[in-house]
């Protein structure tokens, strides 16, 4: 059968709007691949290359802000190659997509995204704290030695807009992919290729963010222990995997409610969520000092309504050896009480699955 002049020409259109989704999957990793290169070659090599004596830092510092941004580089340099031979040779969406798909299926690489992107935040943290008057840890040195280059060979740009770059990429990924998908037909082996790159790049993501999480968790829970009082011996809060379940415990929630209805009146407490455990404490300045831990598959949570006070409570009710317990906590605010109702109720549903 004949094409029809208007599908025709939806047709270049899409085809034209795919070539430019293609370029600019190659040009962004160009760019990606650049700004890597620079940063290490400006900023990275001479603190370990040619380092000044006395040293600006230690090799431990340094690892602790550059992170393993070499090896990221490297691996997008692999990357870019294999993106720029297959445009060379006539821009393969399949070809296009196994690089994607083969680029997840070693767990090296995404191990060492994971690395990059589950330590950023301390990175971040840690030159901030070097490069700022006010800390204890000032290093002038060092923010002259930053701020030198940045108005110098890195054209501008400080060193931690290029260290974030490794964190945003991945997702970048998910958009442009999920761009070329949405102009490609659906009945051609292109289109399930790059169905499966999309979708495998989104279970990395995932991953990535969850291994995050976890990480941040694992460091809130030590901060915390350390600052724990009166625990009964052997309580930990860091536990390999949560009581009763095959999951370690996670922080969740946290915030400062009152008690109401005890023999001495009103009284303020401290709560910690995990994902097994409710935690009430007594914040005493830089410490915590331990009331109770209620396991959340003990856990009932009631919502009260707001009464004529304005008082935003909420019942909570548990099972004790013996007998039921309950307490009644209120928040200051409408939404500290939403936002405790939504974690204790998503909390709990997340234990009986």
């Amino acid at each position: 059968p004949l094409v029809s002049a208007q599908s025709f020409g939806q047709n270049k259109a899409t085809t034209v709007r795919r070539d430019r989704i293609l370029k600019e999957i190659v040009d962004t990793e160009a760019s990606f691949v650049n700004a890597l290169g620079l940063c290490i070659k400006v900023y990275l090599n001479p603190l370990i290359v040619n380092p000044a004596s006395p040293r600006i830092l230690e090799d431990k510092l340094i690892g602790e802000i550059f992170l393993n941004i070499q090896l990221i580089w490297k691996l997008n340099c692999t990357v870019l190659k294999k993106l720029k031979a297959t445009m060379t040779k006539g821009a393969s969406l399949l070809e296009v997509a196994d690089h994607f798909l083969k680029l997840w299926e070693q767990n090296s690489n995404v191990n060492e995204y994971s690395y990059f992107i589950t330590h950023f935040d301390k990175s971040r943290n840690l030159l901030s704290e070097l490069c700022n008057p006010k800390s204890s840890s000032f290093n002038q040195r060092l923010k002259d030695y930053l701020d030198g280059l940045q108005a110098g060979a890195a054209k501008g740009m400080p060193l931690q807009a290029f260290l974030i770059q490794p964190v945003q990429r991945p997702p970048r990924y998910i958009l442009l992919l999920s761009d070329l998908l949405k102009h490609t037909a659906e009945d051609t082996p292109e289109y399930a290729k790059l169905e499966q790159a999309v979708n495998r790049t989104k279970v990395v993501v995932e991953q990535l963010n969850e291994s995050k999480r976890t990480s941040e968790s694992v460091a809130k829970l030590n901060m915390l222990q350390t600052s724990l009082v009166g625990a009964p011996e052997g309580f930990r809060l860091h536990m390999p995997a949560a009581v009763g379940g095959s999951s370690p415990r996670q922080y969740v929630f946290e915030g400062v409610v009152m008690e109401a209805g005890n023999a001495k009146g009103s009284r303020y407490l401290y709560m910690f969520l995990f994902t097994d455990i409710l935690l009430f404490t007594k914040q005493m300045k830089n410490k915590y000092k331990f009331k109770r831990a209620i396991p959340l598959d003990d856990l009932t949570v009631s919502d009260i309504p707001q009464n004529e006070t304005g008082q935003m409570s909420i019942l909570l009710t548990w099972s004790s050896t013996i007998h039921y317990e309950e307490i009644v906590v209120t928040c200051r605010k409408a939404e500290e009480k939403e936002g405790w109702l939504g974690a204790l109720k998503t909390s709990i549903a997340a234990r009986k699955k």
